[in-house]
């Protein structure tokens, strides 16, 4: 009777959380939520604006011109975040210390340079304690949101307070590209996930045994849907298919590997999974390795960096058909399987996809479609050069290789975080934040300016 009511809680929170007719209704409750903050504060009211980002995400997808579209461009032009009471809408933003941003171009002889910096809560630090006229007469602004579709705060936020005349933005699903253009023209979109910029020689292919039939990483967070999993590999157990099954991730919202453990058995699947948490980077990446395929069962998120990892890994992975997740859009006939939802349906087509695991060669593709750090660094590059130029900005020298590692921007090499540590230095004199330089390894340090990759 337990596991009854704890499946059927399950499926009513998918269906809530999922379901597209419920989510617009919701989405009119926001905007009653909208109206009221508007009587009560004024037509510029901050909490009317949230309340019309809420409801715009859960009404996703819609057109600029529809009611809609209309409603929350007004309520975005009426806002006046100039007066946004940070302690009370972004109370993490109290230190003035910037832990994921990356200097990928110094600033000389009327250049900008720029700035990358990943993670809401980052950026919105720099908004709240920086020199910010300082910064943009400085710096081009490159960043990197986690969530999709982005209609949210932070992202108001830096388009009406960021003085420069433009901001770059990295995506977390590619169909986010027209959602910026509704928050502020200066917003400029650049056809990158966060997902794109794994390391190939980290995350390498290697012959390793198959022990598993299928990995799945995800922390334990209700969203990343291990019950649906969990379901799945019980249909497919009724039609005859044990699978053998690791989850490896970290213990969320306290969920812990025990109890995801308890939640197979309730399936009748437990004897099938095993669990393996906190893992060091070298561990997970030969636990990827050691299952034939890999699976995301989440429905709604950013990019899902451990995509493009385990596609890296040359593990072919599967996703669900109607996930909105940005590295759905690495999955083809050379790197996976998209499965139909349904229980059944998904067990039929992961079974098949296990048996198909040898056919596929997610790693070849990846590096034949530049989705690596090295590629995603000649794209941005691109893209930030193009815009510069076209408007009449010189640009002489190119911005320096990078990757993120666990989304934390890191330069390519130990010779370019030595190079670029004295601008790290002198940071929080000039503009009033510092900013952590990520050097793995160490840097040590090393004469003359900044390497440049590209031009």
């Amino acid at each position: 009777m337990a596991h009854f009511y704890r499946k059927l809680t399950q499926s009513l929170r998918d269906a809530a959380t999922h379901t597209q007719y419920i989510r617009r209704a919701a989405s009119f409750l926001e905007l009653g939520r909208a109206a009221m903050a508007r009587l009560k504060q004024g037509p510029g009211s901050i909490d009317a604006l949230a309340a019309h980002l809420k409801a715009a995400r859960l009404a996703y997808p819609f057109t600029a011109g529809s009611g809609r579209g209309r409603r929350l461009a007004r309520a975005l032009q009426a806002t006046k975040l100039e007066g946004l009471d940070w302690n009370r809408y972004f109370p993490e933003t109290a230190e003035a210390l910037i832990r994921n941003g990356v200097i990928l171009k110094a600033p000389a002889d009327g250049e900008r340079g720029v700035l990358l910096i990943t993670f809401e809560d980052q950026w919105l630090r720099m908004l709240r304690h920086g020199r910010l006229e300082a910064l943009a007469r400085d710096y081009e602004l490159v960043l990197s949101p986690t969530w999709s579709p982005p209609y949210d705060l932070p992202i108001a936020a830096v388009a009406a307070l960021w003085p420069g005349e433009r901001v770059f933005t990295l995506l977390s699903n590619f169909a986010d590209e027209e959602v910026y253009a509704r928050f502020h023209p200066k917003l400029r979109p650049v056809p990158l996930l966060a997902s794109s910029w794994v390391d190939p020689s980290v995350f390498t292919s290697a012959e390793t045994e198959k022990e598993f039939d299928v990995v799945m990483v995800a922390n334990f967070s209700p969203y990343k849907r291990h019950r649906a999993f969990f379901a799945a590999l019980a249909a497919a157990r009724r039609q005859g298919r044990k699978l053998r099954v690791l989850c490896a991730g970290v213990p969320w919202q306290g969920r812990t590997a025990a109890s995801l453990q308890a939640m197979a058995d309730e399936y009748g699947v437990g004897d099938q999974i095993a669990v393996k948490v906190n893992l060091s980077d070298s561990d997970l990446r030969a636990a990827i390795r050691s299952a034939r395929t890999a699976v995301i069962f989440s429905l709604i998120e950013g990019s899902c960096v451990a995509a493009a990892e385990c596609l890296l890994l040359d593990v072919p992975l599967g996703m669900l058909a109607n996930a909105h997740i940005g590295s759905k859009a690495f999955i083809n006939p050379r790197t996976g399987r998209l499965l139909r939802p349904g229980e059944r349906k998904t067990a039929l087509d992961l079974a098949r996809f296990v048996d198909e695991a040898a056919s596929f060669q997610p790693r070849q593709w990846m590096l034949e479609q530049g989705a690596t750090f090295e590629g995603s660094t000649k794209v941005l590059n691109e893209a930030i050069r193009g815009e510069i130029t076209r408007s009449g900005g010189a640009w002489t020298t190119g911005i320096a290789r990078h990757r993120h590692v666990r989304l934390r921007p890191r330069y390519d090499t130990a010779e370019d975080a030595a190079r670029f540590a004295p601008l790290y230095r002198a940071f929080p004199g000039r503009y009033g934040v510092s900013i952590e330089l990520n050097a793995d390894p160490p840097a040590a340090a090393a004469p003359g300016p900044p390497r440049t990759a590209l031009a």
